[in-house]
Formats: C-alpha cells, structure tokens, sequence
C-alpha cells in the first residue's frame, strides 16, 4: 500500500474548492483525485508524516474540507465477500487491546447495510481472538465502501476523540428534542469556531422562525431576542425558559388564542412597561426588514447576532451592519450565506465586504448541516 493515502470528505458541491484549500496547505505534497459527480468523497495523496499533516489540517480550520482520514489499506471491491477486507482489518488491529469496527458506505450500491457488514467482520474478527468493544475501544477500524474499492483504516485512542465517520450516524440520534436542522447548524458553527457561550448574555436572533436557533441558545442560559413574523416552536422553547410574544393589537388576539396551551405571555410592541429580564426568550413578530431600533434600544445590547435569514449574502450582510449599533464591542455574529448561483467565491467576497465596515470576519466553513449555503463567523470591532 502506497504511503501518504487519504479519503477527503467534502460536500461534492464544494469539492473543487476543498481540493484547492488542500493543494493551498500542502502546495508540493498533494495530489488530489478528482471527485465525481454528487460523490461525497475523493482520494488524495500527501506526502510527509501522517500525525503532522492531520495536525495541520486541524489547526487549518479549513472552510469546505469536512474531514480527512488516513487509509492504511486499499482492495477491490468484492460483492459480499469480506475476506479481503477482514484480512486488511486484521493487520490494523492488537490482541492486546479492544476493537470497534465501523462500516461506511460512500457512492456504493451495495444491497447490504452498512450495519450488517459490521457485524460480520467483528463476529469473524472475534472469534480469532480479538476483544470488542462497542462503548469504549481502544481502536476503531473503519471500512469505506467506495465505487468501485473499499478504504480500511485505524485510529488509536489517543485519535478517537476526532474521529469524524461515526459523526453520520450521532447526529441522526440526536434529533430527538431539537426544533429543527437549523438548531444542529448553529450548534456545529459554535464548536468550530469556538465561540465562548460563557461571555455571552444576551443574543438577537435574526430571521428566527421556527426557533432552532433561539432553542439552542435558551438551553444553554442566553437571553434571546428572536426576530420573524412567522410563529415559533414555542412547545419547545417554553420548555427551556419563559417565553413573551410582542406583536401589534390587530394580531394579538388571534395569536393567544392559538397559543394558550404553551404558558405564553403576551405583550404589544408599544408597551413601556414590559420587564424585558424577566423573560428566557422573546419574539418580536415582525419582518425583520422592519425592526424598530428604539425597540432593541430598550431591550439592551447583545453580544451576540445571529442571522440565518433566506436572503442574500450581501443583504444578509447589510442586516448585520444596521444592527451593529445595538451590539456590544466584540460581540460575536454567526450568519448563514445562502448561496443563489454556482459563483461562491464572489458571495463569499459580497458578505465580507458588506461586513467590513462593522465586522472582521474570522472564518467562513460548510457545516455538517449546510445545504445550499455556508456560515460566516465575525466579530464586532472592539471600538
């Protein structure tokens, strides 16, 4: 087996810029193999030691790479017959210490699931003497089922805690209890990024409904001020903290009627009296286009802004701008780009340049989450 061979995952309709970030880090050890159409993964060669050039790709931070993994070996496809691969599997593996097998296929059109095939080579790998370990292993051997080969690698204890292939299967557990994908997203940009949720008191959640946003952060201890004229899931959100609608007279009615089930209070946008800390969450139901910045005034400043409206990149941008009055210095912003057309670098560039006058944007990457779009992290200058 060839040294230096890896399986880069990507979403294919970024693949060719996720090619380029890599050739950009290593521009005379990679070699990339072109990826086809709707394939989640392509192959690459890249040269030098295994442990530093995964260190580097870590700490790189790349925006459209989701994961790169070492293959410690490479065989033909064998349609249900997993000799080879148990064979290749073997070799990866220590008497000494437990095991995990993980199977994933990728662009492949076998009728078997990837379940069964695990448990078959760890049922034969077992009996040879090899001691599983489902919750916590010492080693974890994956097998990627590609068109027309399949991948096998290793990874020690000491590596687990990065693993990226089980990250399939979790996040399709973890739906239970979440509002909505947009709640993963925001989630998945606050650990890349590594956004400090501890220095953060009060955000403004811009384009909100149906809440996944605003539920993240009212789980984790964040006063929210969320913004849309749509409805929220208020089930949901009233679960984690207390809840208040402010909305004009004419829908006022309505709305309580519709929502007396859910224990939440109501208000009209013009009330002077309302105790805005007393509340977990509030939504101000109004087009986003129309806040009122006395309102927000009274509300207090945020340190952070999040926007995941379907809008723009530039308007999405020209959103964040006019609220940055309302921010505190070095408040964090979190916006989705949302891509309209096939020219990404030059909606990447609209956002940043529409940001640039409040803004310095540290990062741009294509979530787990994303679809049709990329999220932007900045921050607030510090004046």
């Amino acid at each position: 087996m060839e040294k230096g061979k890896y399986i880069v995952f990507a979403d294919h309709r970024f693949a060719e810029e996720a090619d380029k970030e890599l050739q950009k880090l290593f521009p005379t050890a990679y070699k990339g193999e072109k990826a086809g159409k709707n394939e989640q993964s392509f192959m690459a060669r890249i040269g030098g030691d295994r442990d530093r050039t995964l260190a580097a790709i870590k700490a790189e931070k790349l925006s459209f790479v989701d994961a790169v993994i070492p293959i410690d070996a490479e065989i033909g496809r064998t349609e249900k017959d997993y000799e080879k691969i148990i064979d290749a599997t073997r070799g990866l593996l220590d008497k000494t210490s437990t095991f995990k097998i993980e199977v994933k296929q990728m662009n492949s059109k076998l009728d078997e699931r990837a379940k069964s095939i695990e448990v078959k080579i760890g049922s034969a790998l077992e009996a040879e003497g090899f001691h599983p370990d489902l919750k916590n292993p010492e080693t974890i051997a994956y097998v990627v089922l590609l068109k027309d080969k399949t991948a096998v690698g290793a990874i020690g204890k000491d590596q687990i805690e990065n693993y990226y292939l089980d990250r399939f299967r979790s996040m399709q557990k973890e739906r239970a209890g979440k509002v909505n994908r947009a709640e993963f997203k925001l989630g998945e940009a606050i650990e890349f990024f590594n956004v400090d949720l501890s220095k953060v008191r009060r955000a403004l959640d811009m384009g909100a409904s149906p809440g996944g946003w605003t539920h993240y952060l009212v789980t984790h201890g964040i006063k929210v001020v969320a913004i849309d004229k749509a409805l929220l899931d208020y089930e949901k959100i009233c679960k984690a903290g207390n809840v208040l609608v402010l909305t004009d007279k004419e829908e006022r009615s309505s709305i309580e009627s519709l929502l007396k089930n859910y224990g939440v209070k109501f208000a009209d946008i013009d009330d002077a009296d309302i105790k805005f800390d007393s509340y977990a969450a509030i939504h101000i139901k109004m087009n986003s286009k129309y806040i009122k910045k006395d309102l927000l005034n009274r509300i207090g400043r945020f340190d952070l802004l999040a926007i995941d409206t379907n809008t723009s990149a530039s308007d999405s941008a020209e959103i964040a701008d006019s609220l940055s009055g309302s921010l505190n210095a070095n408040a964090n912003l979190i916006m989705t780009i949302k891509l309209f057309g096939s020219n990404v670098e030059k909606q990447i560039t609209a956002a940043k340049s529409g940001l640039s006058k409040s803004f310095e944007t540290l990062g741009i990457k294509k979530l787990p989450h994303n679809r049709d779009e990329l999220t932007l992290y900045a921050r607030k200058h510090g004046k």
